[in-house]
């Protein structure tokens, strides 16, 4: 009974800030001190597991199971019914494909051949469920998964002019994507010769059990370092993350593409105090990073963070980590820059803080980020006092230059 304390679980601390209040009846909670982490036992659950709002009612029945609690099932409507009933059908119909494309993989040395050119081992293809889409492969599924449901699962399209039914993926290196509990909710097929006519990357469309702008790829085998370290490394390709993983670096995940999304960053932030942004050095990539900036400030809480990598020689990770290796990689995130760095060169960016109006301008600037921070009052004061200093600065130098230049009257 009463308050009991240890170390918080959501973020790194020495002094025990983590409170679990056990004799308050229906008011049992759990509250950190130090992160502002809060809530009862089933939302501790979905915390610590990264679980996104809509596994709410799993994870009250897992727990019911676990601790032998009956439950009085709220009927459900026939429309729920049927809801998780097919999204249960994508899930399968997806889990044997993921099983095709793997033993497909072997078949095709044009494949194999792209495989080994990446450098991508044995284990990796295994850990990741690497495999391979042909032409019309998908006719070797069982005869019990439905036409009707391999569209549903965007696994097949159909042909807006003429009706025919044809496999959305086709000729591409296949990444299965899964959630949290390791369930196939859709797949990243890349193209294994590049050409211009075709995207890169091809992703599951949207389906009841897939929303790219959820999902993570690598988050289910990075998760539970992720968690023992507190700390996130985020990168672009699919690539990227399976040669991360695959030198050791294994907290590495990819957004789908570079649109990197708030559900994504929530997802990272209730599992890790410290977000490593590694994107590409072209224009998509430093818009991703700008992005990806503006939504931590909106969701951080004190004692978080996040740092951005720029690897030398406009590198990808993937290309960095064959080259150099994990060490090297590794300090390059020690000399990343931290946030309140990222912002500073966003404010002064494009701006000659010797000019008035552009001074005028970098204060706007510093209004609009601080402004964005909700949730972290310490970090919000001390951002815009550093960014105030640094305009300030610079008004002062311009001063200083202009009391040099005045003509001397005595």
């Amino acid at each position: 009974g009463g308050d009991q304390f240890g170390c918080c679980p959501f973020h790194d601390e020495k002094s025990p800030s983590f409170s679990v209040t056990t004799d308050k009846g229906d008011g049992n909670f759990y509250h950190c001190f130090g992160c502002g982490s809060h809530g009862g036992g089933i939302q501790f659950e979905m915390d610590i597991r990264g679980l996104p709002d809509a596994e709410f009612p799993s994870v009250v029945r897992e727990l019911a199971t676990r601790f032998s609690i009956p439950l009085d099932e709220v009927e459900a409507s026939p429309e729920q019914i049927q809801r998780e009933e097919s999204k249960q059908t994508i899930v399968s119909a997806n889990a044997a494909a993921a099983v095709l494309y793997s033993g497909n993989l072997a078949k095709h040395p044009n494949a194999l051949a792209y495989v080994e050119s990446r450098g991508i081992s044995q284990e990796s293809i295994k850990t990741f469920q690497i495999g391979f889409a042909s032409r019309d492969v998908l006719e070797q599924l069982p005869r019990s998964i439905k036409q009707e449901t391999l569209i549903d699962a965007g696994l097949r399209k159909v042909n807006t002019s003429d009706g025919s039914i044809y496999d959305a993926f086709q000729s591409r290196l296949m990444f299965p994507i899964s959630n949290d509990k390791g369930d196939v909710i859709g797949f990243s097929g890349r193209i294994i010769v590049d050409n211009d006519k075709y995207a890169k990357y091809l992703n599951t469309s949207e389906t009841l059990a897939f929303k790219k702008g959820h999902a993570l790829f690598g988050f289910y085998q990075a998760k539970d370092e992720i968690r023992k370290t507190r700390s996130a490394v985020v990168v672009e390709g699919n690539l990227d993350v399976v040669m991360l993983h695959q030198s050791g670096e294994k907290r590495a995940v990819a957004g789908l593409g570079t649109a990197f999304t708030e559900h994504h960053l929530r997802k990272l932030l209730t599992n890790t105090d410290e977000v490593f942004f590694c994107f590409d050095a072209d224009k998509a990539g430093t818009k991703a990073s700008v992005k990806a900036a503006e939504s931590f400030l909106g969701l951080m809480r004190d004692g978080q963070t996040a740092k951005f990598v720029s690897l030398p020689q406009g590198l990808d990770p993937d290309q960095y980590i064959r080259q150099h290796g994990l060490k090297a990689w590794q300090s390059e995130l020690q000399r990343s820059d931290a946030l309140s760095t990222f912002i500073a060169n966003a404010v002064t960016d494009g701006l000659d803080l010797a000019i008035a109006e552009d001074r005028a301008s970098a204060l706007s600037r510093i209004e609009g980020y601080t402004a964005q921070i909700q949730s972290a009052p310490n970090f919000k004061l001390a951002l815009a006092d550093q960014l105030q200093r640094l305009v300030s600065l610079a008004a002062g130098t311009q001063t200083l230059k202009n009391d040099n230049l005045r003509p001397q009257t005595d």
